[in-house]
């Protein structure tokens, strides 16, 4: 099966550095920024040093709507080109069947935290007009629903979809046709989707590459992105219960740890952008706060408030840390460009260049299919309690305990943000003035990630990446807990 996988050097090897220092300067380089390209070329501590060339990026981006679209069509090219997408696609592979589980006809209930999200919008962890696009679709007591037009409009194509965040069983709960697409061979993982969606109004279309698997075959259900991209692509192009929606959303949910991230991110890239050949296409994603991007003049304004203030605990911990080489960043930066843009700086080294890169790849896909007249959906989620993030690295586990010392930032139940995140994706392709439509005028394209449920990052006096000993150290004396 032909894989994405990284490029190998002169010498023989793959480099995840080579590679992503390659698309990045190709961003900067198409938006005629050749000196940031040569700086980010030139660095030899890339592991620890990516941030200040990120960042710089995106205050370029920043300076001119017109650079930023260029720069972002300029990265995703040369990170198609390194990952040799068109052969990839092409490959031969064995096609896949389909597996539709039709639900019950029971309509099923989301239900939206309202009352939380007032409280998380005035805590400063979320933004108002995320309440409020919630509340446009549900009622009062919560209960989200989805307008009749966009169910018989919009099939759901979610990769990725056990994701914790993902959308897929508030969709299927609202009758939604949903293609789920996620890694084969794993029924524990499967069976309680599938079971799910037999409960409820919804129709489940899976992959298998078994012709005569049924729904009660769980293990036999799934499909990799990263070795079978063209097969799913097919897939989702010919299937009959798919056809008769005149849109295909397609959401990318996955989550991988490291290089594998990047990978997973361009192939599902890839695999919209098939569809995008013979397929009207709409881009959903769930856009990280744990990278560089713009926030709004209130944003900064309450970050740079919030370090006049800070608690004098944090002050003489910085001031201790400084004697130490660290000490606290501040977190506001002055306004960029004729929209007055303020980048916030949330990467984190902990997490690494291939999650900057795999989570801006996608903000540069939401930038570029906007400007080509593409609905983009591209919603901040905020950082959560999920699997991936408590079990798989104990540090970042630690940090999500004491983050939220350092205010407005909080930590979520998965459970919640996926809700919140379901209704803010019907919101985007229901209303007619949704910043996810190419329609509504923006002053800038990356506006379109604004607002957000951020989870407070862009708001706290600091840099996350700043504060990050601090909030692994502070968990062990005050752990607060996550919201609920």
């Amino acid at each position: 099966m032909a894989e994405f996988a990284w490029p190998t050097t002169a010498g023989g090897k793959a480099s995840t550095t080579a590679t992503g220092k390659q698309v990045w300067a190709a961003a900067a380089r198409a938006m005629g920024a050749d000196d940031l390209a040569a700086a980010l070329e030139r660095e030899k501590d890339w592991r620890f040093k990516y941030p200040t060339h990120v960042v710089a990026l995106c205050e370029r981006m920043c300076a001119s709507p017109a650079a930023a679209v260029d720069a972002a069509r300029g990265g995703l090219a040369a990170a198609h080109a390194a990952f040799d997408t068109a052969n990839v696609l092409a490959a031969a592979t064995p096609p896949l069947h389909s597996v539709l589980v039709a639900g019950s006809g029971k309509a099923g209930e989301v239900k939206v935290p309202l009352a939380s999200l007032d409280a998380w919008v005035a805590a400063g962890s979320c933004e108002a007009d995320v309440a409020a696009r919630c509340r446009s679709l549900c009622d009062e007591g919560g209960r989200l629903a989805c307008e009749p037009s966009t169910r018989r409009s919009h099939a759901f194509v979610v990769l990725g979809a056990t994701s914790e965040m993902g959308p897929a069983r508030a969709l299927l709960s609202l009758g939604c046709t949903v293609a789920c697409v996620a890694r084969a061979g794993s029924a524990a993982k499967w069976a309680p989707l599938v079971d799910f969606a037999r409960s409820t109004s919804g129709v489940l279309v899976a992959p298998s590459r078994d012709e005569a698997a049924t729904g009660a075959d769980a293990g036999k259900l799934g499909a990799d992105v990263l070795n079978e991209a063209g097969a799913i692509a097919a897939w989702l192009r010919d299937e009959p219960a798919l056809a008769k929606f005149d849109t295909l959303v397609v959401g990318q949910y996955i989550y991988l740890d490291g290089e594998k991230h990047v990978r997973a991110s361009v192939a599902c890239d890839a695999i919209a952008a098939e569809l995008q050949k013979t397929r009207d296409v709409a881009y959903a994603y769930l856009a990280s706060p744990g990278t560089a991007y713009p926030i709004t003049a209130a944003m900064a304004d309450d970050s740079r408030r919030r370090h006049a203030a800070a608690p004098l605990w944090q002050t003489g911990l910085s001031g201790a840390m400084k004697l130490g080489g660290g000490g606290y960043v501040r977190n506001y930066r002055d306004a960029v460009g004729p929209a007055r843009l303020h980048v916030t700086d949330g990467l984190a080294t902990v997490q690494g260049p291939n999650y900057a890169l795999a989570k801006t790849l996608q903000n540069w896909r939401a930038v570029a299919a906007r400007a080509d007249g593409r609905v983009v959906s591209a919603n901040m989620a905020p950082p959560a309690r999920t699997a991936s993030m408590t079990k798989t690295n104990p540090n970042v586990a630690r940090w999500l305990d004491g983050v939220a010392n350092f205010a407005p930032n909080a930590t979520f139940f998965p459970q919640d943000v996926s809700k919140v995140m379901a209704a803010l994706l019907l919101y985007d392709l229901w209303h007619p003035e949704a910043v996810a439509k190419p329609t509504t005028a923006l002053d800038h394209p990356l506006m379109i990630l604004q607002p957000a449920f951020h989870g407070g990052s862009p708001r706290c006096a600091y840099t996350g990446e700043s504060i990050g000993s601090s909030a692994v150290i502070t968990s062990f004396v005050s752990r607060r807990p996550s919201c609920a």
